[in-house]
């Protein structure tokens, strides 16, 4: 099951640098810049608000580790953006490596206030996903400032 799960996140990552060649067109501004109708505001911060996810959840809640997590407001291009995410891939190493057959083990996690029972398995699932989900909204941010989105699939022609 790990090697399958370390496969799975290469192909995270392979997806996740064809979305930072498709970002390397849009200028300073477009990175930065409010896109009107999204949460986070900018790509720049969508893309740090995924890896700070994989910090929470799978740093400080996973693994237990006093995870510095830098604000969104700390990352302001894409060079910058692409070597926290050189940590975050060490990060997922770390947490494969810990949870190495042992993933459908239950254990209590604190979620809003709350103690849930939640496996590793669900928390690398959960912080995948949610990667794949905003990945979706930086496309269409750019869409919006004029650029064709690009095909960022697992799955790709």
């Amino acid at each position: 099951m790990n090697e399958l799960l370390h496969t799975q996140y290469q192909l995270v990552q392979s997806s996740r640098q064809v979305l930072f060649q498709y970002c390397q067109q849009l200028s300073p501004a477009e990175l930065v810049g409010s896109v009107a109708g999204f949460g986070r505001g900018s790509i720049c911060n969508l893309l740090v608000h995924n890896a700070r996810t994989y910090a929470y959840w799978l740093g400080k809640i996973g693994l237990g580790k006093a995870e510095d997590i830098p604000a969104e407001e700390a990352f302001s291009t894409l060079p910058e953006i692409e070597h926290y995410y050189r940590h975050i891939d060490e990060l997922v190493l770390a947490f494969l490596a810990c949870y190495r057959e042992k993933w459908q083990e239950q254990k209590p996690f604190p979620l809003y206030g709350n103690e849930v029972m939640v496996t590793p398995l669900q928390l690398f699932t959960h912080v995948i996903t949610h990667e794949f989900h905003h990945k979706g909204q930086v496309l269409s941010m750019g869409r919006q400032w004029g650029y064709v989105p690009v095909d960022t699939d697992v799955i790709r022609v």
